[in-house]
């Protein structure tokens, strides 16, 4: 990595990390409201609906920021295992090594 750049692996990581924490955030309000039933109902409905929304992004929303390809599954790897360096090193859409910098 030239000039302590991070890689598209890592960049993938963060945001997919980001994601994880809005969605497990969002179960915890939604069990929360569930379970303390003083907590007014338009709690649990956003909660809820920001959990979906995560896991919509984590499933569909990462992208190669070069060609943007969608780039799930090595983007949930990078977030859940960063220090493997996982079974797809190159983007199937441009071909870019996934450990080059951004």
């Amino acid at each position: 990595m030239a000039n302590g750049a991070p890689s598209i692996r890592q960049q993938l990581g963060f945001t997919a990390r980001g994601w994880l924490m809005s969605a497990a955030l969002g179960w915890l309000g939604f069990v929360g409201a569930m379970l303390m039933p003083s907590l007014p109902w338009p709690v649990m409905v956003v909660s809820f609906l920001l959990t979906n929304v995560a896991l919509l992004v984590l499933i569909f929303g990462l992208r190669c920021p070069r060609c943007r390809a969608r780039l799930s599954q090595v983007g949930l790897m990078a977030a859940l295992m960063p220090a493997r360096v996982g079974a797809q090193p190159l983007c199937h859409g441009c071909k870019v090594n996934l450990d080059s910098p951004a």
